[in-house]
C-alpha cells in the first residue's frame, strides 16, 4: 500500500464514521443520561446496604443484630407488655449493661432483664443492686 492510499482511507473514515459506531455512541450517551437522571453512579460507587438489624427489629438466620457494643442479642420476646405491643418472635434487644430507650416500657431489654435509670444513664440490668 502506498502512503496516499492510507491517507485517503484515514480521511474517509474520519469524515464518515461507520453506522455501527454512530449508533453505539448514541446508545452510550442515552444510557449515561438516564443513569445520571436516576442517580445511578455505577457499580464502583454502589452504596452497601446495612445488613444488620436495629433494636426491636426482627432477627435470626441472616438477619443479624447491629452489635457494636457486644451487648445486643437476638432473643424471643417474652415480656407480656412487649407482646401486647406487637413485639413477637425473635428480635434484637439489649443484654445486661446495654443502654435502652425509656419510652419503650422495658421492651428494649431482653427477656427478664429490667430497664433502670442509673446515674451513668438508662441501662438494661439483669440483677439490680
Amino acid at each position: 500500500m502506498d502512503d496516499s492510499l492510507v491517507d485517503r482511507i484515514a480521511t474517509t473514515m474520519r469524515g464518515h464514521p461507520p453506522r455501527r459506531l454512530a449508533i453505539q455512541a448514541l446508545t452510550t450517551t442515552g444510557l449515561g443520561a438516564l443513569a445520571s437522571r436516576f442517580g445511578w453512579a455505577g457499580a464502583g460507587a454502589k452504596q452497601r446496604r446495612r445488613r444488620c438489624r436495629k433494636r426491636l427489629q426482627s432477627c435470626g438466620g441472616r438477619k443479624k443484630c447491629c452489635n457494636v457494643s457486644g451487648q445486643i442479642q437476638c432473643q424471643a420476646a417474652t415480656k407480656q407488655n412487649c407482646l401486647d405491643q406487637g413485639f413477637v418472635g425473635r428480635r434484637c434487644c439489649g443484654g445486661d449493661g446495654a443502654s435502652y430507650n425509656p419510652a419503650l416500657n422495658d421492651c428494649d431489654c431482653c427477656g427478664d432483664i429490667q430497664c433502670f435509670d442509673l446515674p451513668g444513664g438508662a441501662r438494661c440490668v439483669e440483677n439490680p443492686k
